[in-house]
């Protein structure tokens, strides 16, 4: 019995060199088939894989533009924010610089007059003296 249980198992498994390999015609088919299916999903996932890769860097791409323009918009905005301080204290000094050349102008109008009163003053003066000492 354990002989013939070897015996039936060696040539079960045992395994004849041969080129061809016999199917039903149905089979053939099918696995003719199978592998032309097979194909063409691997060439199919290759292309979507290369596609997906080239979507992805092109998104990747576009990102990194939007962040770029995204910090140099931030950029932008800090530097017209300075500007407008800067204008802001400009416009401030311009007000004062105003108020410093109003102030001088009538400082400058009161010593006019002043001026032109003692010329005016030494004048009439010049003027008594001479007809005073013209009438003596």
């Amino acid at each position: 019995m354990l002989m013939a249980t070897i015996t039936i198992s060696l040539t079960a498994f045992s395994q004849i060199d041969t080129n061809r390999i016999c199917f039903p015609k149905i089979t053939a088919k099918k696995i003719a088939k199978d592998l032309l299916a097979y194909d063409s999903l691997k060439y199919e996932h290759y292309y979507l894989k290369s596609n997906y890769d080239l979507l992805y860097a092109t998104s990747l791409n576009k990102d990194s533009i939007i962040l770029l323009k995204d910090s140099s918009t931030k950029v932008s905005k800090l530097k017209i924010y300075e500007l407008n301080s800067i204008i802001g204290y400009k416009d401030s000094q311009i007000s004062e610089y105003k108020y410093i050349v109003n102030e001088t102008n009538k400082d400058l109008e009161k010593e006019t007059r002043k001026n032109s009163l003692l010329k005016k003053g030494i004048i009439a003066s010049i003027v008594l003296i001479i007809f005073a000492y013209i009438t003596n």
